[in-house]
């Protein structure tokens, strides 16, 4: 195990000088860009902003037997967006290394775990999350990960830092992921199963903190929390509808300072999307999560809204959802709350 995993750029630029390309290695590149633009709304305010601004350059380096490698970028270029919230959605900055036909690809540099529906459903520039911010607490990390095809599976395989996206690795522990998963194909369904398993430090967010709503969120840095998790998930499309479900179980252990607190946890998320119109398409989801089974605490949520495409650049996102944040003792939090999401996505 590598002691430390330096920062992605600095990994990128030490790949760039000791990679030896061949001399008739052509260069390919794309840079596209996003712009975001949110109303939100809940119990205790409402704000118009701009989330994010990003540019995402890719270089790809081809030979005679194809591509040889490719980076990619993904540069928060400004917006409101800030400290957990910010590190969940951006920065992903990584190089990929193939190795042949049929033979896996390697990944290095600040990417997204490959834990549940993470590992194939972009939440990026979705305003209805799924179950991460609560039992991972992380979405994007600096590590080395393979993926690739064994037989009728695929599967991802990832080593990272677990402090999450440009920071530098300040301990020895590190996070373990890796995710297998099967496709079904018939003529009028289609279904995906995935299992996976994580263990490793990751941080620590305190309760009834919505990382997922609340960008001003930061993690407890004061506090080691290593986690163990499990994950059944699937996703089944026929026709105008498609369902993503996941169950996520395992075990926590809190230490702060002396102070050590442990035990299962375990919750599930679940979303149906239906395509009333081919540009119209209405979301509804429901998901909840107990982190301690020795507490009473949890947490659960549950959204309706719709995304109108008016083409393939430019989309209109809107949510209503309810939080309940259940048996959280000594915070200064609503035990439920509501918010509305409008969002305008552009991309160039």
């Amino acid at each position: 195990m590598i002691k430390k995993l330096v920062p992605c750029l600095s990994t990128i630029l030490v790949l760039m000088l000791t990679v030896a390309l061949p001399a008739f290695a052509s260069l390919q590149s794309e840079l596209n860009s996003e712009l975001t633009f949110r109303y939100f709304s809940d119990d205790h305010s409402n704000s118009f902003d701009l989330p994010g601004v990003e540019l995402n350059p890719q270089f790809t380096f081809q030979g005679e037997s194809g591509d040889l490698l490719t980076l990619v970028f993904q540069i928060y270029a400004g917006g409101s967006m800030h400290n957990a919230m910010k590190d969940m959605h951006y920065d992903n900055a990584y190089l990929l290394i193939p190795t042949g036909l049929g033979k896996p690809t390697l990944k290095i540099g600040q990417q997204v775990i490959p834990f549940g529906q993470l590992a194939e459903y972009d939440t990026h520039s979705q305003i209805i999350q799924t179950l991460y911010p609560k039992t991972l607490g992380l979405r994007i990390d600096t590590g080395v990960s393979v993926f690739g095809i064994l037989g009728k599976y695929d599967y991802w395989l990832m080593a990272s830092n677990g402090n999450g996206p440009n920071r530098t690795d300040t301990d020895d522990n590190k996070v373990v992921t890796a995710r297998i998963a099967r496709s079904f194909t018939t003529a009028n369904s289609d279904l995906r199963i995935g299992l996976s398993g994580l263990t490793g430090v990751l941080p620590y967010f305190k309760p009834g903190e919505d990382v997922a709503q609340n960008m001003h969120a930061s993690p407890d840095r004061n506090a080691i929390e290593t986690k163990t998790r499990y994950a059944l998930d699937i996703e089944y499309s026929n026709g105008p509808a498609l369902f993503r479900g996941e169950i996520v179980t395992g075990k926590n252990r809190l230490q702060t300072g002396d102070s050590i607190t442990t035990g299962d946890a375990w919750g599930y998320y679940g979303e149906l999307r239906y395509l009333i119109l081919p540009d119209f398409e209405v979301i509804g989801k429901y998901d909840y999560w107990r982190p301690y089974d020795t507490s009473k605490t949890n947490f659960s949520s549950k959204a309706i809204g719709f995304k109108y495409s008016f083409n393939k650049n430019l989309e209109l996102q809107f949510a209503y959802e309810r939080f309940n944040n259940n048996h959280v003792h000594n915070m200064d939090i609503p035990t439920q709350r509501e918010a509305i999401t409008l969002q305008l996505g552009a991309s160039f």
